[in-house]
């Protein structure tokens, strides 16, 4: 169990770090085309290679945002619950979040296979879209992993009261 969450935070740290280059690329872009516009050389279809890269992004790093609790949480009547009631509703939500992430990396697969199918392309830079659809399914599915090594951390009691 121990080697699965060194697995997931590893691989997670690393496509964050990745979706932080790819975050940089996005401003560096931008900038160079805000320079160039002045000049009368914008670059062309920068719009769809932001949104592009930004997708890329956020496919790359909603993992590693599960998994340090970076997320949105509202605890005001978990935190009231006595240790065992926070405990079992840690599990209860990593298990909705586990089936939600996994049913959304599951439709966005089967989005990005038809997307190849009719072969659907960016309006200006004719990019396909399935690359970005497949990376952020793939990055749910590591969200699902999330969700699943902090369930096997409560039941391990490696982290007490689960993983806030």
């Amino acid at each position: 169990m121990k080697k699965f969450n060194k697995w997931v935070t590893n691989v997670c740290v690393a496509l964050d770090s990745i979706g932080g280059i790819v975050l940089a690329a996005i401003m560096a872009l931008i900038t160079v085309n805000v320079l160039l516009r002045m000049t009368g050389n914008p670059i062309t279809g920068t719009i769809e290679w932001a949104q592009f890269l930004l997708s890329a992004s956020v496919g790359l790093t909603i993992a590693l945002c599960g998994l340090r609790g970076d997320h949105i949480a509202v605890n005001i009547l978990v935190d009231k619950l006595p240790p065992k009631g926070r405990r079992v509703m840690d599990i209860l939500i990593n298990i909705i979040v586990l089936v939600f992430a996994v049913l959304v990396a599951w439709v966005l697969y089967g989005h990005a296979e038809s997307m190849i199918k009719s072969g659907l392309v960016g309006m200006v830079t004719r990019v396909p879209f399935y690359p970005f659809v497949f990376l952020i399914s793939f990055g749910f599915l590591l969200y699902a992993f999330v969700a699943l090594n902090n369930i096997l951390q409560i039941f391990s009691n490696d982290n007490e009261g689960g993983p806030r």
